[in-house]
């Protein structure tokens, strides 16, 4: 089973507009609400994949009955720590003519140190029954930065391994206890590590070195539309989907680490994983949905994802690799 972690959990509302840079009313030709929270998107993905899985995370208010609704129209098989607050929305403006993404967040529910330690209580109890872990998204009001941290610890005292997907100080702060892999995309590589990283050789060389001092297993980069960079110890690789005009990209990175960690918990090689991905990452920007995708899509856009070696930026060959029947 694959367990993902989602802290601050969150109601996607989803509207698409023409054009954001006109005078006077804009009216919206389209408002959806979708599952939001990077680990709640993440089982979301995992769901659609048909992957065991369960989605421990906090839940407040009615925007977090909702939150239950999709939850259960989706398949995703949750188990829910009630704080007191309410659940916080994320307005997801899309627009249509520009291709534009913008998000805002509004703040949602404050836990307590019993709030903590009863989902760490929970943490503890599912890590039981899991192969893996994905710990992803931002921190809520009153969470201890150090929580990814105890997260890491706890998935290792279980055996467990764990992907975690948060950026600066909570990151930062987890790095000691050894993630097995960690991912970001480029802008919060960018501002965690404080450095421009503005090539993909800078990027690998980086990452490298966080695998040996912190004795990491693998770091993935997420690139957007120039696809995903996977570092490990002794190789990196680089995978790239068609050219695509997308309609939401919002979860789409969800949907990489979902993906890639489904392969690994199945047996499959990186390189395997890595396309799967990639594919999976670029069928959700075709969707409207956050994090949503179409199978159909992805399997269509499978063969097309292009995988290369990377030493020192430099593409030393393109790999082939087959993929297992889906």
């Amino acid at each position: 089973m694959i367990l993902t972690v989602n802290l601050n959990a969150a109601l996607d509302h989803v509207i698409f507009v023409e054009d954001l840079n006109q005078r006077g009313m804009i009216r919206a030709t389209k408002s959806i609400h979708c599952i939001g929270g990077k680990g709640a998107d993440t089982a979301l993905a995992l769901a659609q994949l048909g992957a065991p899985h369960r989605l421990l995370s906090f839940n407040a208010g009615k925007n977090g009955e909702t939150l239950k609704e999709l939850y259960k129209q989706h398949g995703i098989q949750s188990q829910l720590v009630e704080v007191s607050g309410e659940t916080r929305i994320v307005t997801v403006i899309i627009e249509t003519v520009q291709k534009k993404l913008t998000q805002i967040s509004q703040s949602g529910y404050c836990i307590t140190e019993q709030d903590g330690k009863l989902f760490i209580d929970s943490l503890e109890q599912n890590l039981m029954q899991a192969n893996w872990c994905i710990a992803a998204g931002s921190l809520p009001q009153g969470a201890s930065p150090d929580i990814h941290r105890i997260i890491c610890e706890q998935a290792h005292l279980a055996d467990s391994k764990i992907l975690i997907d948060v950026a600066g100080e909570p990151l930062l702060k987890a790095l000691p206890a050894h993630p097995d892999i960690v991912k970001l995309n480029r802008r919060e590589f960018q501002t965690t590590f404080q450095g421009a990283f503005s090539s993909i050789e800078s990027l690998v060389n980086h990452a490298r070195n966080l695998i040996q001092e912190y004795s990491l297993k693998m770091v993935m980069i997420t690139l957007g539309s120039e696809g995903i960079l996977l570092i490990n110890e002794n190789d990196a690789f680089h995978a790239e989907s068609p050219l695509l005009e997308p309609i939401n990209s919002a979860g789409a990175g969800d949907a990489a680490s979902a993906a890639f960690v489904y392969q690994l918990f199945l047996g499959q090689p990186l390189e395997n994983a890595l396309k799967m991905a990639c594919a999976t990452s670029a069928a959700v920007v075709l969707s409207e949905g956050t994090a949503e995708f179409s199978l159909e899509t992805m399997k269509s856009l499978l063969p097309k994802i292009q995988l290369s070696k990377i030493n020192q930026g430099a593409i030393l060959s393109n790999t082939k690799s087959n993929i297992a029947n889906l």
